[in-house]
């Protein structure tokens, strides 16, 4: 499977399976239960390499993102100094 139908095939299962609210709370469930600790969403700034991984990927063009990442979206030096 190339690399744009894996992407083809994640954007329609977030958007036709699941919500962006139930994705988030789905991958709070996972870290939690796999790292056992508490996960509290919008505590600190994306990082810079996380922003250039998914900016190239494309996992945030929907639109139905956008409200979830203004809560953690900084200026470039704040997220640099996450990395």
């Amino acid at each position: 499977m190339s690399r744009s139908d894996a992407m083809s095939l994640t954007d329609h299962v977030i958007h036709n399976l699941m919500d962006t609210d139930d994705l988030m709370e789905g991958f709070k469930a996972f870290l939690e239960k796999r790292y056992k600790v508490k996960v509290v969403m919008g505590t600190h700034p994306i990082p810079k390499k996380y922003l250039d991984m998914h900016s190239q990927l494309g996992t945030w063009n929907d639109p139905a993102w956008k409200p979830l990442l203004e809560l953690i979206m900084t200026d470039e030096a704040t997220r640099a100094s996450y990395d």
